[in-house]
């Protein structure tokens, strides 16, 4: 009976220890699982949100890839004269030995995959001394009174370069037809009859350091209309008259996390 006695309590002990693996197995699976879900909602969260235009028109662009705004409705144009080789485009932040500096540009306001996650322009959309005008003009939009337009916006620190930087970028609105229609000639404005703000409107004056140099915050409240315009757009345009003896020297200006709210 001792042998008998020996051979349950065996199988007890065997039993036993079955289901306290049975048990540590699931324990296993179960946290494992549970970190899986873990990390996938932080990489869910770290996931860049396309822009969305919801059902009240607004929108939100943060210009990110910037090849894409066309399919979106954006419209680049560049008036200068003579132009140069490149107007709005990609945000920059480089290397700048081969000029001499150590950077050409500035990281974005608010990156999500690269520090380029923003728009620029430079004194290289015109060709030399001349005059400059690049149009960067929304997608169509209905506007009233109240609607708001606020953005992000710097320009390069003028200690990086030889000369004192002297930037300007005006804010531009059609109210009249909804189309890009903003002129051939770098002193044409088209339909963009509507000065919505304009940075730093002296700078042909050589009012240095006119453009802040940080990032800050734009807000633009839409005010003065007769009534609710269906077909509208509002423009960037940066410009400078780089002619003659009292020329000023654009250096280079970004715009990011661009919010149209049509309230």
């Amino acid at each position: 009976m001792a042998y008998k006695n020996d051979n349950l309590i065996t199988m007890n002990v065997l039993m036993k220890n079955k289901n306290t693996l049975l048990f540590i197995s699931i324990l296993v699976v179960f946290v494992a699982v549970f970190i899986f879900s873990c990390t996938k909602d932080t990489l869910k969260t770290n996931t860049p949100i396309a822009p969305v235009v919801d059902s009240n028109f607004s929108f939100v662009e943060d210009f990110n890839d910037v090849s894409a705004l066309p399919a979106k409705g954006w419209v680049f144009k560049n008036n200068s004269d003579p132009a140069g080789p490149s107007g709005w485009r990609q945000g920059r932040y480089e290397s700048g030995l081969k000029l001499g500096l150590d950077t050409v540009g500035f990281p974005a306001y608010n990156a999500t995959r690269s520090p380029t996650d923003y728009i620029s322009v430079d004194v290289a959309a015109v060709s030399l001394t001349g005059s400059l005008s690049a149009w960067l003009i929304s997608p169509q939009v209905p506007v009233k009174n109240g609607d708001e337009i606020t953005f992000y916006t710097r320009a390069m620190n003028d200690a990086g370069f030889f000369y004192p930087a002297v930037d300007r970028m005006q804010v531009l609105g059609n109210f009249t037809d909804g189309s890009a229609d903003c002129g051939n000639t770098p002193f044409s404005v088209g339909k963009f009859t509507t000065t919505l703000t304009d940075i730093n409107a002296v700078s042909n004056e050589n009012v240095l350091d006119g453009y802040p140099e940080t990032w800050t915050q734009i807000t633009i409240t839409i005010a003065g209309l007769p009534a609710p315009v269906e077909k509208a757009r509002f423009a960037f345009r940066y410009i400078e008259d780089l002619s003659g003896l009292n020329q000023g020297y654009s250096s280079l200006i970004g715009i990011d996390n661009l919010s149209f709210i049509h309230n």
